[in-house]
């Protein structure tokens, strides 16, 4: 277990959070699982809106390709922050592409 959790905390490319000597010379790693965690959730909800962005914007007839792109590249570079520029900033009001 001890090796899996520093092989996870090394994945994160995060340290671990604690680092605690029982006493028998083994070092136990505490914490590290709780950051990948959050990296993980991260890194989910980062992928899901940059999905979301490029099927809204690619479905928008109204907006020019040059801007298409734009909105894209915001939604790669920014990941959750150009997500929520697009959805307060670049979307339409009253819906996007799934709108009626």
């Amino acid at each position: 277990m001890n090796a899996l959790a520093a092989s996870l905390s090394h994945l994160a490319f995060l340290p671990p959070l604690a680092q605690v000597n029982n006493g028998g010379g083994a070092v136990e790693i505490v914490g590290g699982g709780v950051c990948l965690i959050f990296v993980l959730a991260y890194a989910a909800l980062s992928l899901a809106g940059l999905v979301w962005v490029i099927v809204d914007v690619v479905k928008r007839s109204d907006l020019e390709t040059g801007m298409k792109i734009v909105w894209i590249l915001v939604a790669w570079f920014l990941n959750l922050l150009g997500v929520a520029l697009y959805y307060f900033i670049g979307r339409k009001p009253g819906g996007g592409a799934g709108s009626v």
